[in-house]
């Protein structure tokens, strides 16, 4: 979904430019919508770039415990499950956002009048997806399916 976003902000962008060029005239919303779609993307993408591992990841509490993979393990397991508790509140906090601009019917209150709740849902599902991945990723662990820090790049201090 993170992709079919950019392709929509580098097709809105380019249909912005030709209206300008050709036409001298212009959507007068486009900052508003690429701005909405940036922040979506940035949300949807959390998961997968959790599941392939691209997401920065300090590792200066897991390396002195490599030589303990008991310590290192329930120090993993704790670290998920803080990720979990702090993703979760965030889900709470942006699921009663999205809940109550929706019942509110609250729009931007600019040209587009864009319901609030649309972006705010986009963010919102980001959110639970990336929740899911760290589950299934402390579940593996736990469960010892997935080697805590399996990445050799996490050794060198950060991933």
């Amino acid at each position: 979904m993170a992709a079919m976003g950019v392709l929509i902000v580098a097709g809105f962008i380019i249909y912005e430019i030709v209206l300008r060029t050709f036409f001298a005239t212009s959507t007068f919303m486009m900052n508003e919508i690429v701005g909405y779609l940036v922040a979506a993307i940035g949300f949807l993408a959390l998961g997968h770039a959790f599941e392939r591992g691209d997401i920065l990841r300090v590792s200066l509490l897991l390396q002195p415990l490599s030589r303990w993979p008991l310590a290192r393990l329930v120090l993993e397991v704790v670290l998920v499950l803080a990720t979990l508790a702090v993703t979760g509140f965030l889900i709470s906090y942006f699921y009663g956002n999205v809940e109550r601009q929706f019942t509110r019917g609250y729009t931007s209150g600019t040209m587009s009048n864009m319901p609030q709740w649309i972006p705010t849902g986009m963010m919102l599902v980001g959110l639970v997806v990336f929740w899911l991945q760290v589950l299934a990723y402390g579940l593996g662990v736990a469960l010892r399916q997935i080697p805590p820090s399996a990445d050799p790049q996490a050794e060198a201090g950060v991933q």
